[in-house]
């Protein structure tokens, strides 16, 4: 018998005793819209004062070129949430919108979630 651990154990995000990878929900709100950057998604999870569960948000960039108005990110951010607690059962605290290339990545191209976290706290 064999044993891999993928991701880290600081990322994982568990709600009210469930555990959910980031990247799980990463790939859903990505398949939502195709106005989504691929592998521009950040989830993670937070302590709330209003909530004695942890609670989830993601930080999504939104492609190049793409003029939207406020009623078309409201309903990308509306995709999101319907799909994730479709395909999860998660509902989302928050689902932020951000301009191409403003999430934070490694030098490599990986999505650094705990410094998106740490902006979207301190934001």
């Amino acid at each position: 018998k064999e044993l891999f651990i993928c991701g880290r154990l600081k990322d994982m995000i568990i709600v009210r005793g469930r555990n959910y990878y980031p990247q799980d929900l990463e790939r859903c709100a990505e398949e939502q819209d195709s106005r989504i950057r691929q592998g521009c998604v950040a989830a993670f999870s937070f302590s709330s004062s209003s909530s004695a569960d942890e609670e989830v948000a993601l930080v999504v960039e939104i492609r190049d070129g793409a003029k939207l108005s406020k009623s078309d990110l409201s309903e990308i951010a509306t995709r999101i949430h319907s799909g994730i607690i479709k395909e999860h059962g998660v509902s989302m605290h928050d689902v932020v919108l951000l301009h191409p290339r403003t999430i934070s990545k490694t030098s490599s191209g990986k999505i650094q979630r705990q410094k998106n976290k740490l902006r979207y706290l301190n934001a």
